[in-house]
């Protein structure tokens, strides 16, 4: 088995993740642009997440989402589509007179950690409270927010925080996380 597969099964496995995307919608139309472009039922209340998509003008899925709230704002981490994508096809979809205040959030990153025991290290770099932050939702932190939604099941955070915040948060002593400990 490779060492990044065992680890996502034993372990812990984290990474910054270029790939995803970060789009923030504010204002008076947010929730009715939330609504239109994406496909499920979103029924999110303050610092909850859910798990979502983008599909093309033919309903084909192009990007996988997971949709924060925000009091009555929105954040959207996705995974298919960069930021110039993202943006011509979220200018694309909104109706007429749907005008949220769009905007990528390009001076944040994501940190992901994944696997049975994700949950040590999030504590050891966030702190103990993390540890008990319920499945799909969301807890401020300084310079950012920390999501618990998991690609390996529950155990799973991505932390979305200034690029210089991110920077300097570099995960502490992995070696010291044994499975079973």
């Amino acid at each position: 088995m490779s060492p990044d597969y065992q680890a996502i099964r034993e372990a812990v496995a984290w990474r910054r993740a270029p790939e995803l995307a970060l789009l923030s919608l504010r204002g008076d139309d947010a929730r009715d642009a939330l609504l239109h472009l994406c496909p499920s039922r979103l029924l999110l209340r303050d610092a909850q997440v859910e798990e979502s998509l983008l599909l093309d003008a033919d309903g084909r899925p192009i990007a996988d989402v997971l949709v924060c709230a925000d009091d009555e704002d929105y954040l959207l981490i996705v995974e298919g589509l960069g930021g110039d994508a993202l943006l011509a096809h979220v200018e694309a979809s909104l109706p007429a007179g749907c005008a949220p205040e769009v905007a990528l959030e390009g001076g944040r990153a994501v940190l992901s950690m994944h696997g049975p025991w994700a949950w040590e290290l999030v504590s050891r770099v966030l702190g103990d409270d993390m540890m008990a932050l319920p499945y799909l939702s969301l807890f401020r932190i300084d310079h950012g927010i920390c999501v618990r939604a998991g690609k390996t099941g529950e155990f799973g955070y991505d932390v979305v925080m200034e690029r210089e915040a991110l920077e300097a948060l570099v995960p502490v002593d992995v070696a010291g996380l044994k499975p079973g400990r």
